[in-house]
This record gives C-alpha cells, structure tokens and sequence, in this order.
C-alpha cells in the first residue's frame, strides 16, 4: 500500500499541466497549382502579430491581396487586444516575397474582419465583414490603399452576415453569405451598385458542414471554385474545396470535391486553417513555374497566451463606456426636455 501511495505521488508531480491555449493566426503563402501540389514559401510565416506596430495585436488572419501598379497589397484582419475588435490592417511588397506592415487602415464601432478587395471598372473596393452590424457595407478607395470611404449598404434584410464573397460573373454580381454558419445564401444584381439584390429562389443554394465561405472564388479554366471552412473539430479546422457546377437566376448547383488547406501539424499553421486567396501570376521573387498561382492562406498554431482574456476584457470595459455615454445623452436630452 505505501509503495502504490509513493508512485501515485510521483505520477502526480511529474503529470504535464494542462495548458491555456489562445488564439494566434497568422499569414503564409503557397505556390503551385491551385487545383494540385502547392508548396509553402521558405520564409512563412511572412506575417504576425509581431509585425504589427500600430497596436496591441492578438493575431491576423483573413488575407486578401491585390496587385496595383509594381506593388502587392495584403490586407488582413488584426483583432486589436486593446479595442476588442477586429480592425483592418495592411501589408505591401514590391517583389511579393519580403512583407512590410503599412498600418491600420479601416476602424469601425463594430468588429471587421475577412477585407474582401478587388478592382471594378477602375476603382478599387472593399468589402470587410461587419456581422455584429447586422448590415453588409462597401468601401471604395478615395486614396488607395490607405484611405476608404463608405460606398453604399448593400440593400439586405437586417441580418449578421458573415464572410460575404463577391463574384463577377456572366454579367452579374453573385454574393455569397451565411448568417448561421450552416446555411449559404445567393443574392445577384446586374451592377454592384444597384438599388435592388435578388434572393436566389432555391436559397439556402448549400446547407451543412461546409456552408461558410472561406475566401475569395477560384475562377480557372472556366471553371468556378468556392473555398469553405470546416468547422469541426473545432472553428476554422481546415479549409474545404467545391466546385460551382451551376449558377443563374434560377438554378444553383455545386459538389464538394474535399479538403484543400489542411493543417501542417507543426510550425505557424500546425493546428488549423481556415482561408484561402488565390492570386495569378506568381511574383517572380517567389522563383515559381510559370503556370503556377499563388495561394494566401492563414494558419493557427497554439501557444500559451493570455490574449483572449486580453480582448474580452476590453470589450466589457468598451461596453460599460458606451452603455454609459449613452445614458448621459439621454439624460442631457430629459434635461433640455424640461
């Protein structure tokens, strides 16, 4: 009995604690085909939260790049442990190999992430998720890429739309959205400044597992390719591949053709993934075939952190100031009432 008692004790000393783990996104590129092999780049990560000068950064993640005139652009959630919020951040590189951070770019009462980008008839858009404003809002570049202003509300119900993804196509916009995560809904207009947006009448067009957008739309070959994360075993997993077999104003139809992005199991992407952009050509900097593409994705690696409890305890003490500049206007409103 004494003998079973000392080795019980020393099992217990010598157990590995449990560890707290948080959040830690982060950004890398990868070349190849974007059907087939890709092949991350030496130097990944090429972005971080250290890189991030401008604020107190928890992570960054949901990459969007956009080439203009010898630069590229890299623009990326960064969820601000100050703020609580997701804020907009930027990135530039002139060979698209060695990154530098440019700044905070777009700051909202509310959180911003997954900062769709892309060119329209000359001027450059922004399309950022903003769920917790129940609305889906377009920026256009009034100096690009620094400064954005409000271009339109799409016009949408009221609801806390996520991961919105635009696509130009046969001569329509077609929009992309989920509100709960396991429903995908259609809408289409003719121009993308329209006043009116058609709900595709088979919506939800896909309902499941693989609802949620997870990047921007793969067009190759004349084929259409939609990424979508995976949300079990936990959020952003990995990221899911299907291809868009039919899109008009009456029929939608796509298939799943599996898993596209998968966890590297060690180093920044070692435990999940959960966004994709695809870019064309690959920057020369890169030394790639010259059919390749390049993908932007992001990864999840855990470390011990106390991040999370970071960011929430800023957005309670950001709610108690607004719950109480709010009760002042009122109560300065009842003032002048009497």
């Amino acid at each position: 009995m004494l003998l079973k008692f000392i080795q019980q004790r020393r099992l217990k000393k010598h157990r590995t604690p449990r560890r707290k783990t948080g959040k830690k996104w982060s950004i890398g590129l990868f070349t190849g085909d974007p059907l087939g092999s890709l092949k991350p780049i030496s130097s990944n990560p090429i972005l971080t939260a250290v890189d991030i000068s401008d604020c107190r950064a928890s992570f960054v993640a949901d990459p969007f790049l956009l080439r203009q005139q010898k630069n590229y652009y890299l623009f990326f959630e960064i969820l601000n442990k100050t703020s609580g919020k997701g804020e907009i951040g930027l990135a530039y590189s002139p060979e698209g190999r060695d990154w530098q951070y440019d700044g905070l770019i777009l700051q909202e009462d509310v959180h911003l992430s997954y900062p769709l980008v892309f060119q329209h008839q000359g001027e450059i858009f922004l399309l950022p998720e903003m769920s917790r404003a129940r609305k889906i809002t377009l920026y256009r570049a009034a100096n690009f890429p620094r400064k954005w202003e409000v271009c339109r509300e799409l016009p949408l119900p009221p609801r806390p739309y996520r991961d919105s993804t635009l696509l130009k196509h046969n001569g329509r916009w077609w929009l992309f959205t989920t509100w709960d995560d396991t429903r995908l809904h259609l809408y289409s207009a003719r121009d993308l400044l329209a006043d009116s947006w058609e709900a595709h009448p088979a919506n939800p067009v896909a309902f499941g597992r693989y609802a949620r957008p997870a990047g921007r739309i793969l067009q190759l070959n004349n084929r259409l390719f939609r990424p979508a994360q995976d949300p079990l075993p936990g959020y952003g997993s990995r990221v899911m591949l299907h291809e868009i077999q039919q899109i008009n104003r009456e029929e939608y139809q796509e298939i799943l053709l599996g898993p596209y992005l998968n966890p590297g199991g060690r180093g920044w992407n070692a435990h999940r993934m959960h966004h994709a952009d695809f870019h064309y050509p690959v920057p020369a900097a890169l030394e790639a075939g010259r059919d390749d593409w390049l993908v932007i994705a992001d990864g999840y690696q855990e470390v011990i952190n106390l991040d999370s409890l970071q960011v929430r305890l800023s957005q309670l003490r950001n709610f108690g100031k607004n719950q109480l500049a709010a009760r002042k206007i009122k109560r300065s409103g009842r003032d002048r009432t009497v």
